[in-house]
Order: C-alpha cells, then sequence, then structure tokens
C-alpha cells in the first residue's frame, strides 16, 4: 500500500497471506483488503481500513488445481502430446509443440507460417483449403475437426501428426484451439497390420450411406480388382463388380438403409448386422467368393 501511494496509485490494496496459529498449530490461508483514509498534508494516511476474509478451502482447492493442471501437461508431453490455440497467424503453445516441429524457440509464441513451412507444398495447400473450408463450414462453431497430414523436420525426420481442434468465431480473426498429436509410431504399426491383412486376404471397410462413399483398407481394393490410384470409390463401384444373382440378394443396398433410417424419425439408432457370402468380379474376369460381415449405425435422418 505504502509503495502504491508512493507512486501515485490507488490508496487500496489487496493480498493473500497465511497466519499461523499456536495451538494447535496450523496454516490458514486470509485475503486481506486495506484501504487508506485521512492523508494529511504530505499525503500520509492517518487511518487504513479493511477485511479479512478466511480463504482456507478457496486456496488449498486452487493449489489442488493447479497440481491437476501440471500432471495432466506432464501427461500430455510424456504422450506427444501438445495443445495449442491460433488467432490469425500467431500460435501459442505447449513446449512438446516446439519439439514436434523442430522449432528454434521452445516457448513462442510461434508464427503460422513457421509451421506451414514443415509441410510439403502440396500437402501445404490442401491443409490451408481444409481450414478455409472448415471455418466456412455451419457446424464450425460445434463440431470437432480432425486433420491429418506429414510434416518434415529440418533434421530430415517425417513425423506423421493427428490434429483435433474447434473453431471460435466470437474473435477476430477467428480463433482455433485443440490438440496436436504425433502419431508416427501407430501409423507405422497401422502398416504392418494393413501388410497383413493383405497377405491374409482380409479388409476393413465403412460406408456413408447418404454419399454412398467407402473408405477402407488397401487390401479392400485387391479384393474387388479395382487399382488402388482410383479413389475415392463408391458403393456404386464396388456393386458392379458383384455377381448380378447375388446383388439381388444383397440387402444393404444404399436405398433402404436411408428408408430405414428416416422411419426412426431423427433418432439414432443401430441398425442390422448380417453375413453375405457373394462373388465379385475380378480384373481378369475371374469370380471370387467373398464374405462380409457388417454392422450399421442409422443417424436417424436418412
Amino acid at each position: 500500500l505504502g509503495e502504491s501511494l508512493r507512486q501515485g496509485g490507488e490508496p487500496r490494496c489487496e493480498c493473500t497471506l497465511r497466519i499461523v496459529r499456536s495451538a494447535p498449530r496450523e496454516e490458514t490461508w486470509i485475503l486481506a483488503r486495506a484501504q487508506a483514509h485521512d492523508f494529511d498534508a504530505d499525503g500520509r494516511p492517518g487511518r487504513i481500513v479493511g477485511t479479512l476474509t478466511e480463504v482456507d478451502d478457496f486456496e488449498h482447492t486452487s493449489r489442488k488445481l493447479r497440481q491437476r493442471e501440471e500432471r495432466i501437461f506432464d501427461a500430455l508431453d510424456h504422450a506427444r502430446i501438445a495443445w495449442y490455440e491460433r488467432e490469425g497467424t500467431t500460435v501459442h503453445g505447449s513446449p512438446v509443440l516446439a519439439q514436434m516441429y523442430d522449432l528454434d524457440d521452445p516457448v513462442g509464441p510461434w508464427d503460422y507460417e513457421t509451421f506451414m513451412e514443415r509441410l510439403e507444398p502440396l500437402e501445404r495447400e490442401r491443409r490451408r483449403q481444409d481450414v478455409q473450408a472448415v471455418t466456412a463450414a455451419e457446424d464450425a462453431l460445434t463440431a470437432t475437426h480432425v486433420a491429418s497430414y506429414r510434416i518434415m523436420r529440418r533434421d530430415g525426420q517425417p513425423l506423421e501428426i493427428e490434429i483435433r481442434y474447434r473453431v471460435e468465431r466470437v474473435t477476430d480473426p477467428v480463433r482455433t484451439y485443440g490438440l496436436i498429436s504425433d502419431v508416427t509410431s501407430t501409423k507405422a504399426r497401422g502398416a504392418k497390420f494393413e501388410l497383413a491383412m493383405d497377405q491374409a486376404g482380409v479388409a476393413w471397410f465403412e460406408r456413408d450411406i447418404n454419399s454412398t462413399e467407402v473408405s477402407g483398407s488397401r487390401s479392400l481394393w485387391r479384393l474387388y480388382g479395382i487399382e488402388p490410384s482410383e479413389q475415392p470409390i463408391y458403393f456404386e463401384t464396388l456393386a458392379a463388380r458383384v455377381h448380378p444373382e447375388d446383388l439381388q440378394r444383397h440387402s444393404a443396398d444404399p436405398d433402404s438403409l436411408r428408408a430405414m433410417s428416416h422411419a426412426l424419425n431423427g433418432v439414432p439408432a443401430d441398425g442390422p448386422s448380417d453375413t453375405f457370402r457373394y462373388r465379385v468380379r475380378q480384373a481378369d474376369g475371374r469370380w471370387h467368393w467373398t464374405e462380409v460381415r457388417y454392422a450399421t449405425r442409422f443417424d436417424g435422418k436418412g
């Protein structure tokens, strides 16, 4: 308070302190607020009035919360997961973010273009287009967006990155924030799994009922005799490879599934699960028997 008065500041102060009771010996946190009154000609206060408030529970809770946050951030660092937030061209984030991207400054803030420079030119342009599309989308404020890409560190080491983020339009420029994970080892294990499935003649798939687009493992393309470069692929493309007699027995055509979803009146629900055997024509014209086991999930909106 005295320092504030000497510098011409406000005649009031606030501080938190601990008092020690002797019997039994224990510490209690106190919030002290004081204001000076009755100043003399030299500007010295003749009276100080204030309040003392016990804030022991608040301080203990705050300390526990800080400790918990420290443990969370420590766990994120060990898991190679970084947090970040971006406003315009300025990026803030955790130190592990700088480690991932091989940045000279370990604490930031950083310029957004510094991160973009770690991407290959084609990947960089794709990333810019993705961000522009996401921020302009109607569900930008409510959806959690996911993107994957590869960065190249200055030491020549490639890193596979996955980012999960949200968009906030309250500020100008738009603010994005989220978590960035190093999934290099996960991708490597996934590649081995893909190879094993390919050798075993097994594939996984997922089909969007509305767009009819199909995604899946590399072995899915091989099972249907389709060139891997043909992407994306759609249900109609795969159905064209199925024997006509078998296709008539297939219960998972898009129109039937959309009708089932519409009938739910907006309530999400699990749809039919089935095992179905059918013949698929390969590129050399031969027919191979294939078995599919699938489950369906409806959004209730068609």
